[in-house]
């Protein structure tokens, strides 16, 4: 049976899987989804296609293992840039005279917001 760490896992799991390899391969998870016959019924009579039964199916399932297992989302790589310590004091540089103008124009020009103030 498979490990899962996180839902992302799951999601990826069952990505690939067509209808019947679905059917497979959740059986040793005894999952409570619809029953196949009833699944099966309504993609022969056209009630439903047979990429929406299977897209349902795999939400349902993905949702049942991740609860099941107590899984979360993979936590995303944090946002950080390494830069040259010389890079970072021009920047501090920029930075600071482009508070000082913003508090120019906003002392000299009071409510001109989306103007612009020469």
């Amino acid at each position: 049976m498979e490990k899962f760490r996180y839902r992302d896992d799951v999601d990826a799991w069952l990505a690939p899987m067509n209808y019947e390899e679905f059917w497979r391969a959740i059986k040793p998870h005894c999952l409570v989804l619809e029953y196949r016959s009833v699944c099966d019924a309504k993609i022969e009579t056209g009630q439903v296609p047979l990429a929406d039964i299977l897209f349902g199916l795999k939400a349902m399932a993905a949702h049942e293992l991740s609860k099941r297992h107590r899984l979360t989302s993979k936590p995303g790589m944090p946002w950080l840039t390494v830069v040259p310590a010389s890079f970072s004091e021009e920047w501090a540089k920029a930075c600071r005279r482009s508070e000082e103008e913003v508090s120019r124009v906003m002392v000299s020009a009071p409510g001109a917001w989306g103007r612009h103030v020469g």
